[in-house]
């Protein structure tokens, strides 16, 4: 998967610029895990959220085939974060949908 154009789409979209406001996302993988850190360009701090679960999971989360909250639901896909930024996560993920 394409993390780089997906992060790079997410910050030049005019109409998430209010959901992601003066942070900017990043994703790194590591096998079945990704994490997503979101930096205030501001002052420097970093909130930190991780997604786990098989990558095929994860990919149909990113295409848009399953919703976040669902795949959370079946156990499918554990997340650690606040439930805000889990819907956060979720409407950046639907907003803005990775090409296979």
């Amino acid at each position: 998967m394409d993390w780089v154009h997906w992060q790079e789409q997410v910050q030049k979209t005019a109409f998430l610029q209010p959901l992601i406001g003066t942070e900017t996302p990043s994703v790194t993988a590591d096998g079945e895990r990704l994490c997503f850190s979101f930096v205030n360009k501001y002052n420097g701090s970093e909130r930190m959220t991780m997604l786990t679960g098989r990558m095929d999971d994860l990919h149909e989360v990113f295409g848009g085939q399953q919703r976040l909250s669902d795949l959370i639901r079946l156990k499918r896909v554990t997340f650690t974060g606040t439930y805000r930024e889990q819907l956060k996560l979720e409407s950046l993920l639907f907003l803005c949908k990775l090409e296979s």
